[in-house]
């Protein structure tokens, strides 16, 4: 609901550090639906967007309306956080797990906020806040891990990889590069860079690649869901916290807020791994 004091905190969070979208003209609509196709074939996504001719712009703003939480939401990753979402409640529904009050998640693009618990006064709910490049840091880092593995073929066809320690560091040797598409992934979490990635997803145009591909989207897809799974995870176990920090949002308008951080004990942040793990 609207008047959910959790969503009107997100809301005044997100005013604090994202403009409103504007898409009033052709050319903002234009533009923002080629920065969403690049974002999406960047992360390998396929939400049955393309159509013949080239990307369908109408049934990419009706997503966006479909899904945004708030008029400052950040469409791309709004969208991106619902599909997790979506997935992350599919799973513990199919656990027979009891959610006794789901919280809202949001993003906003500050780096040192990794994901937090905020409370909210006279609310039910609790507020999960994520840095809005977690999206893309399971892709960017797990392709660097893959990239550092050498991985070839046998004479009978069997792929094979090469993972002792002295195997490893003698690849890296011979592919610099690995470790500045890790250096990239860093920094773009960071917010430090906004450029395109130095290369493009896996290849599949090789049976070796092939086999890459499928280490690398699994794993892709363990540490996405592990992410929002284990701040769930919390809520499941209905953790109390451990103390409360006053949290300094300050946002690019020169409005500031103070926010009541949820920080948990150790022990909590262990049981929240191991119960977002049973998915």
């Amino acid at each position: 609901a609207t008047d959910d004091p959790a969503l009107k905190m997100l809301t005044t969070l997100q005013q604090l550090h994202y403009d409103k979208p504007t898409l009033s003209t052709p050319g903002d609509r234009d533009r923002f639906c080629k920065e969403w196709a690049w974002l999406l074939s960047e992360m390998k996504i396929d939400p049955g967007l393309n159509v013949s001719g080239g990307l369908n712009c109408n049934r990419i703003l009706e997503l966006v309306d479909k899904t945004k939480q708030t008029p400052y939401s950040e469409p791309r990753f709004d969208w991106l956080r619902s599909r997790l979402e979506e997935r992350v409640i599919a799973g513990i529904t199919a656990l027979d797990l009891k959610l006794q009050d789901k919280p809202v998640v949001g993003t906003l693009p500050v780096p040192y906020l990794n994901a937090k618990v905020i409370r909210v006064r006279n609310s039910k709910r609790s507020l999960i806040i994520l840095n809005d490049e977690v999206f893309r840091l399971p892709y960017d880092t797990t392709k660097a891990v893959v990239q550092a593995i050498d991985f070839q073929l046998s004479d009978q066809g069997a792929s094979y990889a090469a993972t002792d320690r002295e195997q490893i560091n003698a690849h890296l040797d011979r592919h610099p590069e690995v470790i500045a598409n890790l250096e990239f992934a860093v920094l773009r979490y960071l917010h430090q860079l906004r450029s395109l990635p130095p290369d493009g997803p896996p290849k599949l145009d090789t049976d070796l690649g092939i086999v890459k591909a499928q280490l690398y989207y699994s794993l892709v897809d363990a540490v996405e869901i592990f992410i929002l799974a284990h701040e769930f995870g919390h809520e499941l176990l209905q953790h109390l916290p451990d103390r409360h920090l006053s949290l300094l949002m300050t946002g690019s308008k020169a409005s500031s807020l103070n926010v009541d951080e949820i920080v948990y004990s150790w022990r909590q942040e262990f049981e929240a791994d191991l119960r977002s793990e049973e998915r």
